[in-house]
């Protein structure tokens, strides 16, 4: 984890990775990178190029969700674009972007507070 709390992109592409079933070496074959690449890349030993973040992405299906943070910080703003159509009761914008936000629920490396609470002993 960073220092900040918020997980690195190594470790959230590591998370989906394994959450998708591949293994780092099916992972390589598929994206057409050797794997030591695949190690670096969830080791943070390196920086994916756009390229690859791309391909990435698209064989992960996740091509809308926020990895790095200024996907997050733009994520966060829609966000707050959402609120602000609910507070409004503009049900109907509200709906069309809460659909576009619905892709952050479905990663493995998204924890909200609900679940923490579910998962701790009583």
């Amino acid at each position: 984890m960073e220092a900040s709390g918020q997980m690195s992109i190594a470790e959230k592409l590591r998370r989906i990775r394994e959450h998708k079933g591949f293994t780092q070496l099916s992972f390589a074959d598929a994206i057409g990178c050797g794997i030591s690449k695949i190690c670096e890349t969830e080791g943070d030993k390196r920086a994916c190029t756009e390229d690859e973040d791309t391909k990435l992405k698209v064989l992960l299906e996740i091509e809308g969700a926020p990895l790095t943070n200024e996907e997050v910080e733009k994520f966060r703003k829609r966000f707050y674009v959402w609120r602000d159509y609910i507070w409004n009761r503009r049900i109907d914008k509200a709906q069309k972007l809460c659909e576009e936000l619905e892709i952050v629920k479905q990663q493995p490396y998204e924890v909200y507070s609900w679940q923490a609470k579910r998962a701790s002993p009583a």
